[in-house]
């Protein structure tokens, strides 16, 4: 977004495939798609393309914008070295934001941002978990990302002394799963949980089961994926995040 001394920030995010595509925020101006500019490095046929990104100041790089890459840990080492290159070629700052011990992405060698954040001196490292209350859960979470082997077992045993580790065989832990989701969707207010599973056919029959309990037998539905059936009541989870759909 132009700012009130006439910057550019750009917030950018790379998808599971390593890719950068653009994300809407408040506050930010994006690059939508920064993977149009990449690929037009190798394809100059796609001038069209870039002349009307451009246009639409969506490729602009210049000393008078911040890049903010976030989830900066899930992008394609090709990508983002690329991206790098074009925001220091035209003397864009650019800050990386994200977390070196996540998955790297499916489609891509990843493991450029873990290396910049041990090599640069200047990076910054957090020093305090924000997102739990507990002090034992906040040094439990530390230890499974760091998967210190060490330790891991102190962890292990927090997560099970704490109600939170439950063991069984599948079809019981698969009765326990519906059961405890069920319980939290009915509670007032509604909750807020996601189900699991480790196989599909174990998602399939669980899937199955809370549309029977939440749909009636004779309401109408749709096809949904892998052929399920979809009804007013259901609860969707989709599988990639489109802002530009309206609910």
């Amino acid at each position: 977004r132009p700012v009130d001394k006439g910057e550019n920030v750009w917030l950018v995010v790379p998808k599971d495939d390593g890719a950068f595509y653009g994300m809407t925020e408040l506050a930010a101006w994006c690059a939508h798609p920064v993977q149009v500019y990449l690929d037009l490095l190798a394809h100059p046929e796609r001038a069209a393309e870039a002349a009307q990104a451009l246009r639409e100041q969506r490729l602009q790089l210049d000393p008078e914008t911040l890049l903010v890459i976030d989830e900066a840990g899930m992008a394609g080492t090709a990508a983002l070295r690329e991206l790098l290159a074009a925001a220091s070629s035209a003397g864009t700052k650019t800050v990386l934001v994200g977390d070196g011990r996540q998955l790297s992405p499916v489609k891509a060698r990843g493991g450029m941002f873990t290396g910049l954040c041990a090599d640069l001196p200047w990076a910054q490292h957090l020093s305090e978990v924000w997102r739990m209350h507990d002090a034992g859960e906040r040094a439990a979470s530390l230890v499974i990302r760091d998967g210190d082997s060490g330790v891991l077992d102190d962890a292990v045993g927090w997560y099970r002394d704490h109600d939170r580790l439950h063991l069984g065989d599948p079809v019981a832990m698969a009765q326990d799963a519906f059961d405890a989701w069920m319980s939290d969707h009915n509670r007032e207010g509604g909750g807020d949980s996601l189900l699991i599973a480790d196989r599909w056919e174990i998602a399939d029959a669980l899937n199955e089961r809370i549309h029977r309990h939440l749909v009636a037998d004779d309401a109408e539905t749709v096809t949904g994926a892998r052929r399920h059936r979809i009804g007013a009541g259901d609860v969707v989870i989709s599988r990639r995040n489109d802002p530009t759909i309206e609910v």
